[in-house]
């Protein structure tokens, strides 16, 4: 993703391709806030383009606009951490199974969590019960060091 748009947003390309589907994401039938829920998927599936609205529409829009952490969500495939069955949907607003009970954060979370942890570039960073690595990916495309 290219980081130069005004203020240091970010340039965006327009979003081609996209529609709102219901979630299918296994949520309980009794949980009618995630039964409920829709989600956007690409018809023809371009994991750039569903991070550019990951970025467009979920860190922008909630006030993450550090252009370090934009910059790093918008340049790891958040796809290569889910199973093959979910990634057309690993860029929704959700917590996204992994199994064994673990989940990716949602990318909101996630960006909130770096833009609050006010990284400097090399400091060192341990992250504990990181189950799939996505989160350090994060934090190393901001310039962190460390492991898991």
């Amino acid at each position: 993703m290219q980081v130069s748009g005004q203020h240091g947003q970010p340039a965006i390309k327009p979003l081609e391709n996209i529609r709102a589907v219901p979630y299918s994401g296994g949520a309980p039938a009794h949980d009618d806030k995630l039964r409920d829920r829709k989600v956007c998927v690409v018809n023809s599936p371009s994991f750039e383009s569903m991070r550019t609205a990951m970025i467009v529409s979920q860190l922008r829009t909630s006030g993450v606009n550090d252009p370090r952490i934009l910059a790093a969500m918008g340049s790891v495939a958040r796809e290569d951490f889910v199973e093959e069955g979910r990634r057309a949907v690993a860029y929704a607003d959700l917590a996204t199974p992994v199994g064994n009970g673990r989940a990716l954060l949602p990318p909101e979370v996630l960006g909130r969590l770096l833009e609050r942890a006010d990284l400097t570039d090399g400091e060192q960073v341990l992250v504990i019960g990181g189950g799939t690595g996505y989160s350090a990916g994060g934090l190393g495309g901001m310039g962190a060091g460390g492991g898991l």
